[in-house]
């Protein structure tokens, strides 16, 4: 019996798209840098933060993991998380003072 509750897209035709993994899911993002994902950067959209990873031939079968209810460490899990808040209050006081700036 298979326990596929989420299976990522295919990117196999498209050799750009493999380069990097984005998300703005917060929790899937902590989980992919808690397994030891590299994360490449941040962008900032409408709002929210965008997440990038490296896409390590692994990282699908990550992703899986994730929406499958993977076991993952408490403490890198919880670091990660805390990584990546971090990250996400930094871009949005950017926003703000770029904000304020154009304001005055």
């Amino acid at each position: 019996m298979n326990n596929l509750r989420y299976k990522a897209p295919s990117k196999k035709n498209n050799p750009a798209a493999n380069a990097s993994y984005r998300t703005s899911d917060l929790y899937l993002s902590a989980f992919l840098k808690s397994k030891g994902i590299i994360l490449q950067g941040t962008e900032k959209e409408t709002g929210k933060v965008i997440f990038i990873f490296q896409n390590e031939g692994n990282i699908q079968d990550l992703i899986n993991k994730y929406f499958n209810d993977s076991d993952v460490g408490v403490l890198r899990y919880k670091a990660a998380l805390g990584d990546l808040r971090s990250i996400i209050f930094d871009c949005q006081n950017l926003m703000k003072k770029h904000a304020n700036k154009k304001i005055k």
